[in-house]
């Protein structure tokens, strides 16, 4: 979990988060911000057992196009770690196009409606 968190805390940029909300035992907090200049926002949804460790974590994050881009980013990051270099590129490659074509549908999508 720290080498993910450390992956995930180094392609985000200008990361700003709110106050944490708790029901029973559920605890969400929100966090803004960019990857690759792309803005996002995301959501964490924890379920904790009854000793307060954590069971279950849901990110829900949105608009798609950051969420394509963090796709395009991070995961390339983690196999490289995981298993190399060359997985690390394969992954890129095949993640890359995905997030450019959210990207460009987001802003051209609007003309045509």
């Amino acid at each position: 979990m720290v080498a993910l968190h450390r992956d995930i805390f180094a392609v985000l940029e200008d990361v700003t988060t709110t106050e944490p909300l708790a029901a029973g035992s559920a605890q969400t907090f929100s966090f803004h911000a960019r990857v690759r200049g792309v803005e996002l926002e995301a959501m964490n949804l924890a379920r904790l057992d009854e000793t307060g460790k954590i069971v279950e974590l849901t990110v829900f994050i949105r608009p798609l196009p950051a969420l394509a881009t963090l796709f395009a980013t991070l995961p390339p990051r983690v196999s490289a770690r995981r298993r190399g270099p060359l997985v690390g590129g394969l992954v890129a490659c095949l993640a890359t196009p995905l997030a450019f074509a959210f990207r460009t549908a987001d802003r051209l999508a609007p003309r045509f409606l």
